[in-house]
């Protein structure tokens, strides 16, 4: 089931064969750290608190579905009133270690509820705010 999803999610992406590996990487192993400059350029006070947030929030969501995860997500950068554009990225980066890929959310499902809530633990204790 989870090796399906994971197809499905990349088959846009990926070309070739052995492009597949690289890809899907970051399913089976969490970031162990984080380009600097990319960190300058996404990393930022808003992203962190949108982060803490999420780690806060998610253990309160029953099925942990991506539909479910975007309306927390959604929910939390209206209320503070951020940009997407602004905090997404730089939640992808700690949770895949890359700045682009397959819906966020999607990936997040995939990776499931306990693996995202020690991912965004683990990028905040490396990035701090």
């Amino acid at each position: 089931d989870k090796a399906v999803k994971i197809g499905n999610l990349l088959k846009e992406r990926v070309v070739f064969d052995k492009e597949l590996a690289q890809e899907a990487l970051f399913f089976f192993e969490a970031p162990k750290s984080f380009a600097p400059e990319v960190v300058q350029s996404k990393w930022n006070a808003e992203a962190a608190i949108l982060a803490q947030e999420l780690l806060d929030n998610i253990p309160l969501i029953h099925s942990f579905a991506a539909g479910e995860v975007k309306q927390l997500a959604h929910r939390i950068i209206e209320e503070k009133g951020y940009k997407l554009g602004k905090v997404m990225p730089a939640v992808r980066l700690i949770l895949t270690g890359a700045t682009s890929g397959p819906d966020l959310m999607e990936i997040m499902e995939v990776l499931g509820k306990e693996e995202v809530l020690w991912r965004l633990k683990s990028g905040l204790e490396k990035l701090g705010v």
